[in-house]
């Protein structure tokens, strides 16, 4: 009941019986002109983090996010438009 598919739990290596387990950014940060979004991670996992300031049309802000058995932060330093939307994706 947390909005991720079981099958999409699977390959993220999370627990579909925990809806405090799926893989989402878990906060957002800002301090000066970097925005830092943080999420959890499995070892031995590959992920990407994505910004879109138009729907749609998506740009990498770190390609490849080695997973580290817990708490990752990645930071955005980019130019900061009004408002942006950010993902993660695992790789397959």
């Amino acid at each position: 009941q947390d909005g991720i598919s079981n099958y999409a739990e699977y390959l993220a290596g999370t627990d579909p019986l925990s809806p405090a387990s799926p893989l989402r950014i878990r906060s957002v940060s800002r301090s000066g002109g970097t925005v830092t979004l943080s999420f959890y991670t499995l070892s031995g996992r590959t992920y990407t983090v994505e910004k879109c300031d138009v729907l749609g049309v998506w740009s990498d802000i770190s390609p490849d996010v080695p997973g580290t058995g817990g708490l990752v932060e990645v930071p955005d330093s980019s130019p900061d438009p009004t408002q942006r939307y950010y993902r993660i994706r695992l790789h397959p």
